[in-house]
């Protein structure tokens, strides 16, 4: 019964956190329902901040994440820039920071073609925003997907256009918080000579000798936010001088908002900077260090890359292994996709559950056949299920989504870490439970035994995912491209391979003959099971920080901890240490807080998110080896510079085998001293995080959707990349860089 409370009470717990924990209340605002061809369409978003709390403007100082909203529109429909409300500023941890408290306004117009013939239109946009208080950062909605909305238009002419009162009240409210452009103050020239930047104002001379505690907010982050300004008034106006921020790169547009006490509003400057200054920005003060000048990309140089990509095109490849051979279909499809689940029971994704059903096998050494065959049944079906599941799903969400991508949901991955921290205390003893998580044999003489074993198959194909055993790359490839019931039908024969060895044991009981009886000896196997349990623990956890950052994974652990607590008074509340009902109301308390805090960090992300480099353990790969991040574009890019062999790297946190192969093989002198001799470029796509661009990217390497894969283009950029996947080891990856010669 444990169980099911579990399940019920997360549910619950789920469906409320997001409204309790919510730090900020918002409204979308529109202008009406219907719009005309040719004509602009506007929204508000309103954003009310509890007290304390504070979101970010556009350059938010020295961290945070300001407000973005994703549009989904018609073709041709178009959006204007992000308009900003003049910021604030305020210091926290010995930081700068710009952004907005209290109640805030923001204005988007769209844009409607003037050739637009439909007669409705449907708008549609997720906005998200990350708010802080000295204590925490959370975004805001929970949701990844952001706070939705969607309307649909009526097409009319022009003059039956209907803008509510309303919302013209709130815009002229949001305007009076803009900043506005005025003749009494221009900005005239920006000068910049070494790390200093000169902003020449023009003024009337009263008016700048009046101006006093002058705050600017440059809207690219060019300017250093932790340095002050020193402003100097002039007989015709003001020198403002600042500080450049580090390896920041210059704006085509040079766009800031001067506050100061004696003017009303904010005032926006603008300048065009002329390519002779941005030139000579450019070229002063380069790093010397080649490897760190690769790693400094501007938006612009995204931009300019992404135009030469097409995700929609496939990459040519010829695999370096036989195993990665493009699967042709018929029996070899169905046989090589069972042996594919039979092979990755050897996987290290699969300990877990693998020491999960070794102890189930010992607790039926001795009962009756029946019973421990409808067990392995029930365990297989379990697999089967959930693997059909997952099969729709993915296939539902075409490119965009791979396989195991499910587990770069932070609440996806809580729940694995919960899960297995519950297996690993009941495993050490701390408690029992009515049924047995840990075994499909467990209490055989209750029914819910089998959705103990159930849930086992359901939890196998879970921890599975993020492993890719030999085979598996091309065969779900083949397999995602094959009609429903085809793939239905080759991802059932992919669960069979897995349960196999469980249902094998389990329709002929008697290999188990071997396995002696139940008794004192269990305890102590037990502990050394549970070692597994705190490994996958380990293992989640750390994908769980790539996730959420060190504030989510705090929260985690003082969940574990809680947990803890409340596995141990379980434990003693079994035996009578503690009496009912006194105790049921400690356990429904602490179960509420583990929950509760599991949740809360699954929604936490890191304050900063920026391109890491990917290091190897030993000393020699990290004092030489530098990762460079992927963007769309980036290797037509890197091809058109000079000709070179770049290795591209398809991985993610919470792919073993991806960790495995990093470490065996970029840790590896031989390879080292290649790539460094070669002048190896090597980029690394990481899908942690499962965003769409680099799911579609690696679609288009045959239809693939597992990882990890990896590919070197060789300096011939007419020759194909050579592919290799699944487990490598050095010597493939010298083979490979040979080859790409």
């Amino acid at each position: 019964m444990l169980k099911y409370f579990y399940i019920s009470l997360f549910s619950i717990v789920i469906t409320v956190c997001s409204f309790i924990m919510a730090q900020s209340r918002y409204e979308w605002h529109t202008q009406g329902e219907s719009v005309a061809a040719g004509a602009q369409y506007e929204l508000i978003l309103e954003i009310e901040h509890n007290p304390t709390f504070h979101s970010y403007y556009v350059n938010p100082g020295a961290v945070g994440r300001p407000l973005f909203v994703k549009w989904d529109l018609p073709s041709g429909v178009t959006v204007e820039p992000q308009k900003w409300p003049t910021p604030k500023r305020w210091e926290q941890f010995g930081m700068m920071n710009y952004g907005y408290e209290g109640r805030q306004l923001f204005i988007y117009t769209l844009n409607i073609p003037a050739d637009y013939t439909q007669p409705t239109i449907t708008v549609k946009g997720g906005a998200r925003w990350q708010v802080c208080d000295d204590d925490s950062c959370v975004f805001e909605p929970m949701s990844r997907q952001g706070f939705i909305i969607e309307k649909t238009l009526n097409i009319v002419n022009p003059h039956e256009i209907v803008i509510a009162d309303s919302f013209k009240s709130l815009k002229q409210e949001a305007i009076k918080k803009m900043p506005v452009e005025t003749s009494e103050i221009k900005l005239d020239k920006v000068n910049v000579v070494g790390q200093q930047v000169t902003l020449i104002l023009g003024a009337s001379q009263s008016l700048a000798q009046n101006l006093e505690s002058i705050e600017l907010y440059e809207s690219a982050g060019w300017i250093d936010a932790q340095q002050p300004i020193a402003v100097e008034p002039m007989s015709d106006g003001l020198k403002i001088v600042a500080t450049l921020k580090e390896e920041s790169t210059p704006p085509e547009l040079f766009e800031a908002i001067l506050v100061s006490d004696e003017l009303k509003r904010g005032l926006l400057l603008q300048h065009q900077l002329s390519e002779e200054l941005v030139t000579k920005i450019q070229q002063q003060d380069k790093p010397n260090n080649i490897s760190a000048n690769k790693l400094q990309i501007s938006d612009d140089t995204k931009k300019i890359a992404a135009q030469s990509y097409d995700a929609s095109k496939p990459i040519n490849f010829v695999p370096l292994l036989a195993s990665s051979n493009e699967v042709t279909g018929g029996i070899q499809a169905w046989l090589l996709i069972f042996v594919a689940g039979l092979i990755l029971n050897l996987m290290p994704c699969v300990f877990p559950i693998l020491s999960l059903k070794v102890m189930g096998f010992v607790d039926q050494a001795g009962e009756s056949k029946s019973k421990v065959r409808g067990h392995g049944l029930t365990f297989t079906l379990g697999v089967l299920l959930s693997m059909w599941v997952l099969a729709i799903i993915v296939a539902t969400l075409g490119s965009n989504f791979s396989w195991g991508q499910q587990l770069s949901q932070p609440i996806v991955v809580a729940v694995l870490v919960i899960l297995f921290a519950l297996l690993g205390l009941n495993l050490m003893g701390f408690f029992e439970m009515g049924v047995k998580l840990t075994s499909v044999g467990a209490k055989q003489q209750s029914q819910s035994g089998y959705a103990g074993s159930f849930f086992s198959g359901v939890l196998m194909t879970l921890v599975a995912t993020p492993c890719s055993g030999p085979l598996l790359g091309p065969l779900m490839a083949y397999a995602l491209g094959q009609p429903m019931l085809s793939l239905l039908g080759l991802f059932g024969m992919f669960a069979l391979g897995i349960a196999a060895p469980y249902l094998w044991f389990s329709i002929f009981p008697g290999h188990l003959s071997f396995l002696p009886r139940p008794g004192k000896w269990m305890l102590h196997f037990k502990y050394v099971l549970s070692v597994g349990m705190w490994g996958a623990v380990v293992f989640f956890g750390y994908t769980f920080w790539q996730l959420t950052g060190n504030s989510g994974l705090l929260y985690l652990v003082i969940a574990i901890a809680t947990l803890s607590l409340l596995a141990w008074y379980y434990g003693k509340s079994q035996i009578g240490k503690f009496k009912m009902p006194q105790s049921a109301l400690v356990i429904v308390v602490l179960a509420v807080i583990t929950l509760g805090l599991s949740c809360w960090a699954s929604f936490q992300e890191p304050t900063i998110k920026k391109d890491k480099l990917v290091k190897g353990a030993q000393k020699a790969s990290q004092d030489e080896l530098q990762w460079e991040p992927w963007y769309p574009g980036k290797i037509e890019q890197l091809q058109a510079e000079n000709p070179q062999i770049i290795w591209v790297d398809y991985t993610a946190a919470w792919c073993a085998t991806c960790q495995f192969n990093k470490q065996r093989i970029f840790n590896d002198e031989a390879v080292i001293q290649w790539i460094k001799q070669n002048d190896v470029r090597l980029v690394k796509v990481d899908m942690t995080a499962g965003d769409e661009a680099t799911s579609q990217d690696l679609y288009r390497i045959g239809g693939r959707k597992s990882i990890p894969v990896n590919l070197v283009y060789p300096i011939d950029t007419a020759k194909s990349a050579i592919l290799l996947e699944g487990l490598i080891s050095p010597k493939h990856a010298l083979q490979a860089l040979e080859k790409s010669k």
